[in-house]
């Protein structure tokens, strides 16, 4: 299942809309129906096919992964390495298949910053629902040495 021309992508995709924290626990903040359009419409514009989906076990990056997987047609696993503050260089490099093409769901800051650091370090900011394409080229992955291909936005942030 390895792609064309060692080539291959990791999206990095911040859940969509929540709920305003501190009305329940943090765990278990659903998306808003805004949120669910949100993910939605950034999903239908995921430019090539993804292999895998990974998300955090929060509720509300569960359902943007379960609408991600359900638009894409591709399941979806939950890991912990992209719960809140856990995501980093290390963590990506032990559960993403290079060759592949992951989608991964998780929470910013961490997931915009782990995302610049592969592309060079600039300071990368997601909105909600937000998704970066970060193309790797041969057969590992390089830190520093990716490109962000796109970046695509929900419409009513722009």
């Amino acid at each position: 299942m390895s792609m064309n021309n060692n080539r291959f992508y990791i999206v990095f995709f911040r859940h969509g809309e929540a709920e305003p924290a501190g009305e329940k626990p943090d765990f278990e903040r659903r998306l808003t129906m805004q949120g669910k359009k949100d993910v939605e419409e950034v999903a239908k514009k995921i430019p090539h096919r993804i292999h895998k989906i990974y998300s955090s076990p929060l509720k509300r990056a569960v359902e943007t992964a379960e609408i991600v997987s359900s638009v894409l047609g591709v399941g979806y696993e939950t890991r912990e390495f992209l719960s809140p503050g856990q995501l980093n260089i290390e963590s990506v490099m032990e559960n993403v298949e290079p060759g592949l093409n992951h989608l991964l769901v998780g929470h910013a800051p961490s997931i915009e910053r782990t995302a610049s650091i592969f592309f060079g370090g600039c300071n990368l900011k997601l909105k909600p629902a937000a998704a970066a394409g970060v193309l790797f080229e041969g057969s590992e992955i390089v830190v520093g040495q990716a490109r962000l291909m796109y970046l695509i936005t929900p419409s009513r942030f722009y």
